[in-house]
């Protein structure tokens, strides 16, 4: 077991969802700078992709769109379509993410009957964290449903989705889970939409904004949630238009992640469709009245760049700070140990063990220089002595 004394803190950081368009080819060439712009903006530390050509542009949006970022950018492995090979379908789903704060520990594809779910699993990358099989894993997966509305299509999107909640069953009963991709999903009467929030399912999952009804009908009250399209008409060919008048680009979170009881928490009231201040419904967006919310150099971008406009949240994470910030009177005689924690000096004080997601898992009253831990399996944990503590 790693002992490590420690306090409480938080890291914050930010996932952006985008269907990126035909990228990084198509009839507007050239749009990795495009891309910056947006991303300089914005600073996300994951950025799950949908409608990538080909892996040589995904990496190009790691190594020029995000260069100017604090970190360091890569691309997850690329992966050509497997459900349904033959189909003929080009594109593909993937996720660039920040290596200097998130390691990528394993990436899988779930098979569908139509398109792949793309998997990633990541831990925070934690100076007291030496042993990566107890620190907090973060699933995060992406997708494209089937487009288009009609029984048929609605009939594909609800396929793919029973593949997906089925493999949820194969997760840790407390995992954390992201999904996010295009859903062209219309309304919340939708099956598919149904069965991802379904209670039956092995991993709850949620609507961070939880703002149900008819997305594609023009009495849809809040039309600031809406993602496609950016413009009126297609752009050199390419692209959706009809201005912005749908809700296709969602985030899912597994509900642990808003009640509380996980390490990854969804910050509230952070979730967002960028670009988007409710005013553009049937229009281009940068057509629409003032938007002070972005530059207008990145509204520009957002208009150029795809026909769907990116969705935004954050995450918090609770974390130790080092030991080197603390008040170093307590010293671990060494930071291995197996049955027994032992310390250089005599104590009379409460200690308290936790897990590095803030689960308090012991207490002791220390008479003395060492506890016994032999409940504890072998992993990093967080040891705080005789002080107060909100982990």
């Amino acid at each position: 077991m790693l002992a490590a004394v420690g306090i409480h803190a938080q890291e914050f950081f930010t996932v952006m969802n985008y269907n990126v368009l035909n990228f990084p080819t198509g009839s507007m060439q050239n749009r990795q700078d495009t891309l910056k712009k947006i991303i300089d903006f914005v600073e996300p530390d994951f950025i799950l992709l949908q409608e990538l050509k080909s892996e040589a542009g995904l990496i190009s949006i790691a190594e020029e769109s995000c260069v100017d970022l604090e970190g360091e950018y890569r691309a997850a492995t690329w992966e050509t379509l497997q459900s349904n090979p033959n189909s003929g379908w080009p594109l593909q789903q993937n996720i660039v993410y920040n290596a200097e704060r998130f390691t990528l520990h394993e990436e899988n594809v779930v098979l569908t009957s139509y398109r792949d779910f793309n998997e990633f699993i990541f831990y925070f990358n934690s100076e007291e964290i030496e042993n990566q099989q107890d620190t907090a894993f973060l699933y995060v997966y992406t997708t494209h449903l089937k487009s288009s509305q009609g029984g048929e299509n609605e009939q594909l999107r609800l396929e793919m989705v029973e593949y997906f909640t089925a493999h949820l069953a194969t997760l840790p009963v407390d995992a954390q889970v992201i999904i996010g991709g295009d859903f062209n999903l219309y309304n919340s009467d939708e099956p598919a939409y149904q069965l991802l929030l379904s209670e039956d399912n092995a991993i709850q999952l949620e609507d961070p904004i939880d703002m149900p009804g008819d997305w594609h009908s023009s009495s849809y009250p809040d039309k600031s949630i809406l993602t496609q399209s950016t413009r009126t008409s297609s752009i050199f060919g390419d692209g959706a238009g009809g201005g912005l008048d749908d809700r296709f680009d969602f985030m899912l979170c597994s509900e642990n992640m808003l009640d509380g009881s996980a390490g990854y928490q969804y910050v509230n009231n952070s979730y967002y469709s960028l670009g988007n201040n409710g005013t553009c419904y049937n229009e281009n967006i940068t057509d629409c009245m003032p938007n002070f919310s972005v530059p207008s150099s990145v509204m520009n971008a957002l208009y150029y760049m795809s026909d769907h406009l990116p969705v935004i949240m954050q995450l918090q994470l609770d974390q130790t700070s080092s030991i080197s910030e603390l008040n170093k009177k307590i010293l671990l005689r060494s930071n291995m140990v197996t049955e027994i924690l032992r310390f250089n000096q005599s104590l009379n004080e409460t200690v308290e063990i936790y897990s590095v997601t803030g689960k308090k898992l012991l207490q002791r009253q220390l008479n003395g220089k060492s506890i016994n831990v032999s409940d504890l399996s072998s992993g990093a944990y967080i040891l705080v002595i005789g002080e107060e503590t909100s982990l």
